[in-house]
């Protein structure tokens, strides 16, 4: 089976989440996870340790050709939501290194960025995007990271992690605004969505009391959405139920609620950022965000393609080796028939030749018939013509066609003659064929006609 395997790593100032994903025809399943304390005491040292640790990670579970994708904290980023001409969506990016101060107080050569487009608004040709920036300097260590680590395939915030975390695990399809609120044990992310799409977020240190900050950022975020109502209010992290939960379900603005981590395989809420980057190697993330510039990112691992490309061919051969010995086997098959059909022919023709001869057998039959019948008629009709007609009466001529007689002769009477011969059993239709005619000697000539009655 195919299968692609993605890690996620969320580095904070005090631990190391790391979640490895895997996905194939099943679906999407967490193959590792774990989590490693840090005790450095700066962040250059904090990096080098986390490297060594991930290593370890990787090479232990046998991780090194994965894709890898690693959380900074979102405190180290700028968001902004910003609008554009839709006529610049093509190349977004080129288009920001020139105006990149307008949206934030540093030149585009001096920071890393990236966006991801939220919404589009044909009517009026505007686009919005969230866009993301770190100074470079920020993001030098996290560079540094990369010689220890190997080829990354990415690097985003904790709150972009998170968001792609949520859209997956509660399976969202709407436009409705939803907030989050992560507890990262040392920070508290808060960020809002609109559907998938996150468009505002800020991080902040938690402190031994948050309930002052947490409702000063509510009430932030609460101005940033567009809702009438309530805002649904997901609440992850350490100390989510204890701490969190209570506090929020005071605030009249937001409805509170878990989120449940079961169905994803994960064992704490912690692991949500880790496993929500980690996504963006198996599946079109609903926050894409990526701030490790193209040159540095892992070049995707051309494997599959040739797998892929193995396996088509060896479909295709398969196929054209099944068409060929499909077309053999049709072949020998009309061979067999073309055989059949020559036998088929000549024995047609001696069918023919035995149809024909049985044709000139019935005629000859129906002839001797035919022979037979008129012989046997004309006598009939010889007999009875005697037998009724009168003396003094002769016949010239008798001609006999089927059933019908036709007589020519001559008489003392022609008109005696009509009923005689109507009298007889034998004949009917008796009729005159032509007018009475008389000879020198008064004779009358005369021609009847009459049908032989049916079985006679």
């Amino acid at each position: 089976m195919i299968t692609q395997t993605s890690v996620g790593i969320d580095i904070t100032d005090e631990k190391i989440h790391i979640v490895s994903i895997q996905a194939g025809l099943g679906g999407l399943k967490v193959l590792a996870q774990t989590r490693i304390a840090l005790s450095a005491e700066n962040n250059e040292t904090r990096l080098a340790a986390a490297g060594a640790h991930i290593k370890d990670f990787l090479d232990q579970y046998g991780l090194s050709s994965a894709a890898i994708f690693i959380c900074i904290p979102t405190g180290m980023t700028v968001m902004r939501t910003i609008e554009m001409p839709l006529a610049v969506k093509e190349n977004l990016q080129g288009t920001l290194k020139y105006e990149m101060e307008k949206f934030v107080p540093l030149p585009a050569g001096a920071v890393y960025f990236d966006t991801t487009v939220i919404k589009e608004d044909k009517k009026t040709s505007t686009l919005k995007a969230l866009l993301t920036v770190i100074k470079k300097t920020s993001m030098d260590p996290y560079m540094a990271l990369l010689a220890t680590v190997g080829d990354v395939s990415g690097i985003q915030s904790v709150s972009s992690a998170t968001a792609n975390a949520i859209a997956h695990l509660e399976k969202i399809s709407d436009q409705n605004q939803r907030a989050f609120l992560l507890d990262n044990g040392s920070t508290l992310d808060l960020a809002l969505l609109t559907g998938k799409n996150l468009e505002y977020a800020r991080q902040w240190q938690s402190g031994s009391t948050i309930s002052e900050a947490l409702e000063e950022e509510l009430n932030s975020l609460y101005k940033q959405s567009a809702q009438g109502d309530k805002l649904p209010l997901l609440i992850c992290g350490a100390r989510s139920e204890t701490d969190l939960l209570p506090l929020c379900k005071k605030h009249a603005s937001f409805v509170p609620r878990s989120i449940n981590i079961k169905e994803a395989g994960l064992t704490g809420e912690e692991f949500l950022p880790a496993f929500g980057t980690a996504l963006m190697g198996l599946e079109k993330a609903a926050t894409p965000v990526n701030l490790l510039p193209p040159a540095f990112r892992k070049k995707p691992s051309r494997f599959g393609l040739f797998l892929l490309i193995a396996l088509l061919s060896l479909t295709i051969l398969s196929g054209i080796a099944w068409a060929g010995s499909f077309l053999l086997r049709q072949q020998l098959q009309v061979n067999k028939l073309d055989d059949e059909l020559a036998r088929l022919r000549v024995a047609s023709g001696d069918i023919e030749t035995l149809r024909q001869e049985a044709t000139l057998l019935e005629e000859q039959v129906k002839a001797l018939n035919t022979l037979r019948l008129n012989r046997t008629s004309l006598l009939n009709v010889l007999n009875e013509l005697s037998r009724s007609l009168p003396e003094t009466s002769w016949l010239r001529d008798i001609t006999v066609k089927n059933e019908s007689v036709v007589v020519d002769g001559f008489t003392d009477s022609a008109t005696e003659i009509i009923p005689i011969l109507e009298t007889s059993a034998l004949f009917e239709n008796v009729v005159f064929k032509s007018t009475i005619t008389k000879r020198k000697d008064g004779k009358e000539i005369f021609k009847i006609s009459f049908d032989i009655k049916q079985g006679y």
